[in-house]
């Protein structure tokens, strides 16, 4: 047996951090040099004069129209280096304990508050001496591979058991043999169970957000449950799971709902497509969240003709029933019950003013107002089992949202509104003016045929639409699919 140590490193650092930044063309403006050897160290010697800056003055560095700036605020704790990553803007003093920014360009602005998290993560583990390393130990002269830059034990391992039959080795953590309880996480890995959450994936400007489900189905007279990413392909999942020559991809939007199982032709070759099988369960991972609203609620329910608001019981009624409010749910199950809510205490104060049981079934009903907002763009969300454009939705307001969408029963002028956002995206007075023909295919196949897009938490769906048609991002799509 030969053995694999996983193993804290002993000179940890930030330079996946680093080089991410660089690689978005980001720069980081440092005050204190001092603030901690191993962080300014990896900037001053490990990359170049672009990426981190000296001889800026702070106002500087924020005042521009096309960057946007964050404040790295970092603290000593009896515990180790607490550090955090918060935007700033020209109107707003920086923190005391802010000892550097970040500058990035609007146009990257997107991509990274995805990555905001994860740099919080890495910048605290190389300064509290909490990254790791896998390792494999010479054997028979031949020196093994290894990796390292991870922020917990349990990344290093997931990583040396994507590259190695782990059955082979006999793993050590902190010089104790862990190979028995290895084989469980080993199972784990098999069925992404270590999946826990969205993962957004980035390549150039392309993006797409994969949303875990746990599905169940029969294939080959076996009953396999599998923790699969929502409409992916082949080689990303190869990527997250281990059990090769096939791999499983599930496939749900809103319209039909299958398994799709590919397999691997040749090493180093794509992973292609051989069937489809039926679904008999599938569990979502994690709960959808939106932002919710009451909007135009007077409006919205058609009855403004038979309110005599001239009257001074219709005037009550104005202060009682809200025309607009931020519902507090995010959770599109509970929508309904915080309305009913709001609508049966509206109801209770109507009747106090003096209301009659006619003039409560004329008050507004405010289930017809709800919207839910995908990204920045809100759509009429459906309480009432009416037809909506929205027909399915996945995401949460961290990471985003995949979402159909179909507006051949437009009843809420939702086509407009995208038409609108998109004029808006390309500066640009009528969607006829937009230069790029393919956004005119996509506006023509929207009116009677289900779309689908990925919406950032920033962004309104004519941004999206615009950033998808970008020619990196379609230049991607085509060599996935086999294209020149």
């Amino acid at each position: 047996m030969v053995n694999l140590e996983i193993v804290r490193m002993e000179h940890p650092n930030n330079l996946s951090f680093i080089q991410e930044m660089k690689e978005m063309d980001g720069q980081v403006l440092l005050f204190d040099k001092q603030f901690d050897a191993r962080f300014t160290d990896d900037a001053k010697t490990k990359t170049s004069k672009d990426v981190f800056v000296y001889d800026k003055k702070p106002a500087d560095f924020i005042k521009s129209d096309r960057y946007k700036a964050y404040q790295l605020i970092g603290a000593k704790t009896p515990d180790g280096w607490v550090v955090g990553i918060e935007p700033v803007s020209e109107d707003k003093r920086l923190k005391p304990n802010c000892f550097g920014l970040i500058r990035m360009s609007y146009y990257r602005e997107s991509e990274a508050i995805g990555k905001i998290a994860r740099w919080e993560h890495q910048i605290n583990s190389a300064l509290n001496n909490n990254q790791w390393r896998w390792k494999i130990h010479e054997s028979f002269g031949m020196t093994f591979d290894e990796a390292f830059g991870f922020n917990s034990k349990e990344e290093a391992l997931i990583d040396a058991m994507k590259r190695h039959d782990i059955s082979q080795y006999r793993v050590f953590y902190d010089q104790q043999d862990i190979t028995a309880s290895v084989l469980n996480t080993v199972a784990q890995v098999q069925d992404g169970k270590q999946i826990t959450g969205p993962v957004v994936l980035e390549t150039g400007e392309f993006k797409q957000l994969l949303i875990p489900y746990d599905v169940t189905f029969e294939y080959r007279g076996q009953t396999i449950t599998r923790r699969l990413f929502n409409c992916t392909d082949g080689d990303t999942v190869a990527s997250f799971y281990d059990y090769p020559p096939e791999v499983f991809c599930v496939h749900m939007d809103g319209e039909e709902t299958f398994v799709e199982v590919y397999e691997e032709i040749a090493e180093d070759e794509p992973y292609e497509l051989k069937e489809k099988v039926t679904v008999s369960d599938i569990q979502p991972v994690i709960r959808n969240e939106c932002r919710f609203r009451i909007e135009n609620a007077w409006e919205a329910d058609g009855k403004w003709g038979d309110r005599p608001m001239g009257e001074a019981i219709w005037q009550k009624a104005r202060e009682i029933y809200p025309d607009e409010i931020d519902l507090e749910t995010i959770y599109p199950e509970a929508v309904g019950f915080e309305i009913d809510a709001i609508m049966a205490e509206c109801d209770k104060k109507f009747r106090e003013a003096g209301a009659t049981d006619e003039e409560i079934a004329l008050a507004p009903d405010l289930t017809l107002a709800a919207v839910q907002y995908v990204g920045r763009s809100g759509f009429a969300f459906n309480t009432n089992d009416y037809d909506g454009a929205v027909m399915f939705l996945e995401g949460n307001l961290e990471l985003g949202y995949n979402v159909s969408l179909n507006f051949e029963a437009d009843y809420h002028r939702g086509f407009e509104q995208i038409c609108r956002e998109l004029c808006d995206a390309y500066d640009v007075k009528n969607v006829s003016d937009i230069p790029d023909s393919r956004v005119q295919c996509a506006i023509d196949a929207m009116k009677n045929h289900t779309v689908h897009w990925y919406v950032a938490p920033d962004e309104t769906l004519g941004q999206a639409i615009k950033r998808h048609f970008n020619d990196s991002q379609t230049q991607y799509v085509q060599r996935k699919r086999g294209g020149r």
